[in-house]
């Protein structure tokens, strides 16, 4: 067992990734059964007599088994031990949250997108299998671009990087707009995760072309509160109708009404119904009722005049009027409340029209 705890540490200390070891340890491994011989044999020819054996296997993949990503995070996050033994400082609910009933076969698993980039930091702490070199490797490139980089957590950064072959880089993002579980307060904290070669350059983009100037305002209110410290773009477009606010008795009340008379107006274009997820089911189902056409956001569900959008699909989209659903609510359900609200407020060219029962926010306040 001694002899063992040897080996295993002196891997460790030698080598940076986990597969990268395994052939140290396997030659350790021959060569102490090599000294403990009494026929005086080298460690190859050790080797050659044992390496087909089924106990020799699963004793060398018992000190340095070769993993893959997918089966480190299945042995990981299918023992609580392991989880803390991961990282100590995390609590009994947080080791809970993260504990998964471990599979037979990490085949099995289905992994969500959310978790490329774990399985991505995986994949560089173990390094590529032996044999395998090629099959492992990470693809990488010259120049990489990068748009609304201001959602991309830190692991989602780094996997970002180590796509990067010399460091360059050229990413687009609003901090403003940063609605995932992860929200930037600013770029020195998104900046701390990519390549650091060169000094970056920053430019600032501090025009808003789309947005009108009365729409930007209430879109600067909500922003003050939803990141303090970040300024508005300027309008270009100092005209524009000023943003609508429909209070009713219940948020559904009147809605199909609105988006008539919405539709009917001769510079309508192209509208989009705004709301939290859970109110989402009940809007589509009112605009059947009412015999209102709609699309949603998938591929051809924007070609309809209508789309129905639930606020945590609509950043990047761009449409004439936007109908905001209960700002309360939208608030309420998403993890960055207040920032998704300044994005759904920002998506129009012509008009806002908030639809309520519930109080608006005070930053929406007149």
């Amino acid at each position: 067992m001694e002899q063992t705890v040897q080996i295993v540490s002196e891997a460790q200390r030698r080598y940076r990734t986990h597969n990268a070891a395994r052939r140290f340890v396997e030659e350790e491994f021959y060569s102490t059964l090599a000294l403990s011989s009494n026929e005086s044999l080298d460690h190859r020819t050790v080797e050659d007599r044992l390496k087909g054996q089924m106990a020799i296997r699963e004793a060398l993949d018992w000190m340095w088994p070769v993993l893959t990503p997918s089966q480190l995070l299945n042995d990981v996050f299918g023992s609580h031990a392991l989880i803390k033994a991961a990282d100590p400082k995390l609590t009994e609910e947080e080791v809970e949250s993260l504990y998964k009933t471990r599979e037979s076969e990490s085949k099995e698993i289905l992994w969500s997108a959310s978790d490329a980039a774990l399985l991505d930091e995986a994949r560089a702490v173990l390094g590529p299998r032996p044999g395998r070199r090629e099959e492992d490797s990470i693809r990488t490139f010259g120049h990489i671009v990068v748009d609304e980089i201001q959602d991309l957590s830190p692991m989602d950064l780094r996997m970002l990087s180590r796509r990067s072959l010399n460091g360059s880089m050229t990413v687009v993002g609003d901090i403003a707009q940063a609605t995932g579980a992860w929200a930037h307060e600013n770029w020195e904290s998104i900046l701390l995760h990519l390549p650091k070669r060169k000094e970056p350059q920053m430019c600032e983009l501090t025009i808003g072309y789309r947005i009108p100037a009365p729409l930007m305002e209430l879109a600067a209110n909500v922003l003050q509160e939803a990141a303090p410290g970040l300024d508005p773009p300027s309008s270009v477009r100092a005209e524009g109708e000023p943003p609508i606010f429909v209070q009713v008795e219940d948020s559904l009340d009147l809605l199909s009404e609105v988006v008539t008379e919405e539709q009917k107006k001769a510079d309508s274009g192209n509208l989009a119904i705004v709301a939290a997820n859970s109110q989402i089911g009940e809007i589509e189902s009112l605009l059947d009722n009412a015999e209102i056409v709609f699309g949603r956001p998938n591929r051809r569900g924007l070609d309809e005049q209508l789309a129905v959008v639930p606020v945590g699909l609509v950043k990047g989209l761009e449409v004439d009027v936007v109908i905001v659903v209960e700002p309360k609510r939208i608030i309420e359900e998403q993890i960055q409340g207040m920032r998704a609200l300044y994005v759904a407020l920002t998506r129009a060219t012509k008009r806002v029209v908030v639809v309520h029962a519930e109080e608006l926010p005070s930053n929406m306040q007149k």
